[in-house]
């Protein structure tokens, strides 16, 4: 719930243009399982599931947490809306420095 709380007052402040983004390293796991935990919910509704598969070499990045947090879910949310059926998801983030 508290989640949800500081994403609308994000997207508030983004609405008006007063975002002020706090960039930090963050970890990508991190965020990728925060995500898996508030969706969960509507996917298992859906009789899907998410299956987390995080095994990047380095998973650190430069961002701001909430943005990203808020990057992730809308990608997984616009995923469900094209393919309602879909049975799974597979959350495999692939980065290494060779990526770059």
């Amino acid at each position: 719930m508290g989640y949800q709380v500081e994403r609308v007052l994000q997207m508030a402040k983004f609405d008006q243009g007063d975002v002020k983004f706090q960039f930090r390293e963050v970890s990508m796991h991190e965020i990728i399982e925060s995500v898996i935990t508030n969706f969960n919910l509507q996917v298992e509704t859906m009789k899907g599931m998410l299956i987390p598969s995080l095994h990047a070499e380095n998973d650190s990045i430069i961002a701001d947490t909430v943005h990203m947090t808020n990057v992730i879910q809308t990608c997984w949310t616009m995923q469900l809306n094209i393919h309602p059926k879909l049975p799974k998801f597979l959350s495999k983030p692939v980065m290494s420095h060779n990526n770059w």
